[in-house]
């Protein structure tokens, strides 16, 4: 049997503010998706065939000035909602990073495989502990999806 793999691309053209107060990750432009596999809608994505994905997500971390506190923990992670309206946290897709003020800049990435079925959503929620001034580098985040398996 043949499986349609269904790669492609999602970049966030913009930037994030990452605040103690948990934010959707930007992603809004569809690099590829060959195959229209996907729907891109209010940062969030739709996937349109059963299956195991091979999700990875990419995020350079900006710190954007002196305001605010001088350390903090970054967190990122996965979101799938099973079209019920209910969102739940895909454990083996999350990252964290120790951010310092004025260090240069940080990142935040995982990768890890999802069972999604068909016209599940997902998306990528980021957030830190404390005050320090953070975004998401403008149009640097991207996410990375293949499926390789179906169901």
């Amino acid at each position: 049997a043949s499986l349609t793999t269904a790669p492609a691309v999602f970049q966030a053209t913009g930037s994030t503010n990452i605040t103690s107060t948990v934010a959707t990750v930007a992603f809004n432009t569809e690099v590829f998706d060959p195959d229209t596999n996907y729907a891109l809608s209010s940062n969030e994505i739709t996937c349109t065939l059963s299956g195991y994905y091979q999700v990875s997500v990419n995020i350079p971390v900006s710190d954007d000035g002196y305001t605010g506190g001088s350390r903090s923990s970054v967190f990122t992670y996965l979101e799938q909602d099973q079209a019920s309206g209910t969102w739940i946290t895909v454990e083996n897709c999350r990252a964290q990073d120790y951010a310092r003020e004025l260090s240069g800049g940080e990142g935040v990435n995982f990768s890890g495989i999802v069972l999604l079925q068909a016209n599940e959503v997902i998306r990528v929620r980021i957030e830190q502990t404390a005050t320090t001034d953070l975004s998401t580098e403008s149009a640097q985040a991207s996410l990375n999806i293949h499926r390789v398996r179906a169901v």
